[in-house]
């Protein structure tokens, strides 16, 4: 769900799910930050269930697009073709 790196840097080594409340108070502590729809993988599981999938929800609470818009958007057109 997370892009890697951000995903190391808010679990423990060996921790392998969080949910969404633990993950984002995680990323607060840690990094300082809410996260945002660049910290997501732009995949299926972050799509799923539109129009209230993570894609939609995380950019009500943003300003401007997302640094990745053209992987959300690739990924969008891959899942439409399905």
């Amino acid at each position: 769900m997370l892009h890697d790196h951000l995903w190391q840097q808010i679990t423990e080594p060996g921790e392998r799910m969080l949910c969404d409340m633990c993950m984002s108070d995680r990323a607060f502590e840690r990094l300082g930050r809410s996260l945002t729809l660049a910290d997501l993988r732009p995949c299926g599981f972050n799509l799923f269930h539109r129009p209230d999938s993570w894609f939609d929800l995380f950019p009500l609470r943003e300003e401007g697009p997302p640094q990745n818009l053209a992987e959300w958007q690739a990924a969008i057109a891959e899942i439409d073709v399905r």
